[in-house]
């Protein structure tokens, strides 16, 4: 009796190399079959895995794949049966899966792998399939003139993105991983909360939606209590009389955000800071006065003179700023002034400069040709009238050369 290792390739994985009890009539030794046939059969299996993760899909491969997924026992049992609870048999796992897809592929020509590889191929597969359906769901989606005039299609369009897209696209495109049963938004519905006016129907939801606003807002004992009594503007001699105001702090903090901005902006020309202290000392005195506190000084809402006061110094605040703005804008202004002077003044004097540069050189070539000329004259024994005559020449061609300059 001896021991020979047999190896096999397995549906769900690599090469797996077992030990056989076999009875044979060989005269070699378990030691020396073992040196020789497990090292051979590990290189083959290493290198046929290499060369099945190397191997390019062609478009056969893919219609194979779409034709296996095809089958609702196949789909389920790679991407989950839906509602269906599995009770009876034992679970197989991914691996074990893709290594029946694997085998069954391989007895119709597809390139012998193993599992893993086989769940490779078909995730990019579909990774490919949702790249290609954002592009068809996307606005604008469509064939090119070019493409029209070319008599190309929609579906060999997306087919060329993605090798049997609309087989896949049945497949795969109501699954939750790629189309989301619901989109929720971050916010609150309005059509939940809110009625035709305004209005919050919701106590609760009025209270968050309240306290989530940073601008008006204020603690949370402020928060908790909305029964505030009306805001008298009244003694104000800014308000708008076109814009109704507040009439009630409650019902102001029942408004949407958008609507509680704009009774804001147009019930008085305050700035925000100032309407929401105002806003804030009325609900305080409300909360106090409703909780039977005693009401401190400090937490009375300012008098009319007070609020008036307030405007005032805003104002001139806004005036101050504003005068310094001009002022500095009229600094920048001048100092850009100042400075294309300067550099005006600068070219203008070079230009000087080089103009007298030049007369400079006339006057001394001049001076070089009189002295040329008398020596020329006396050298050949001129006269002193034929010399005087040369040179009141020679005065009248330079002053038809200078007033040409």
């Amino acid at each position: 009796m001896g021991r020979e290792d047999v190896a096999y390739v397995d549906a769900g994985g690599p090469a797996l190399f077992l030990n056989r009890s076999v009875s044979h009539a060989s005269s070699c030794s378990s030691s020396s079959c073992n040196s020789e046939m497990k090292p051979r059969a590990m290189t083959r299996s290493v290198e046929a895995q290499k060369n099945a993760a190397r191997h390019r899909m062609t478009k056969q491969d893919y219609e194979m794949i779409v034709t296996y997924l095809e089958n609702p026992d196949n789909f389920a049992a790679i991407n989950g049966c839906g509602r269906k609870t599995k009770i009876t048999g034992k679970t197989l796992t991914k691996v074990t899966v893709f290594g029946h897809m694997a085998v069954t592929l391989c007895a119709q020509g597809f390139v012998k792998c193993s599992g893993v590889i086989m769940g490779k191929k078909v995730a990019r597969y579909i990774s490919t399939y949702k790249n290609a359906r954002t592009f068809y769901l996307g606005t604008g989606t469509g064939l090119t003139k070019a493409e029209i005039a070319a008599g190309l299609t929609l579906e060999q369009k997306m087919n060329a993105k993605c090798h049997y897209f609309f087989r896949m696209h049945a497949l795969y495109g109501a699954r939750a991983n790629v189309e989301p049963p619901s989109i929720g938004d971050a916010g609150l519905p309005a059509e939940i909360f809110f009625d035709d006016r305004g209005l919050c129907q919701d106590s609760q939801a009025a209270f968050q939606f309240s306290v989530a606003d940073p601008m008006l807002s204020g603690d949370e004992e402020e928060a908790a209590d909305r029964e505030e009594e009306p805001i008298d503007l009244s003694a104000d001699d800014e308000v708008d009389n076109q814009t109704a105001p507040v009439a009630d702090a409650s019902d102001f903090f029942l408004r949407p955000r958008c609507l509680r901005k704009q009774a804001v902006t147009h019930s008085i020309r305050l700035p925000n800071l100032l309407r929401t202290a105002v806003l804030k000392w009325e609900t305080r005195l409300a909360a106090q006065r409703s909780s039977g506190k005693t009401v401190r000084s400090r937490d009375r809402p300012p008098p009319p003179e007070r609020k008036t006061s307030l405007i005032t110094a805003y104002e001139e605040q806004v005036k101050e700023k504003l005068f310094l703005r001009k002022e500095a804008q009229d600094q920048k202004a001048s100092f850009k002034d100042a400075i294309l002077e300067d550099r005006r003044q600068a070219r203008e004097q070079r230009e000087r400069a080089r103009i007298q540069e030049g007369i400079e050189a006339m006057r001394r070539a001049r001076a070089d040709r009189r002295s040329t000329l008398l020596a020329e004259m006396v050298k050949t024994g001129k006269s002193m009238d034929e010399i005087h005559q040369a040179f009141l020449l020679l005065d009248s061609v330079d002053e038809r050369l200078s007033g040409s300059m």
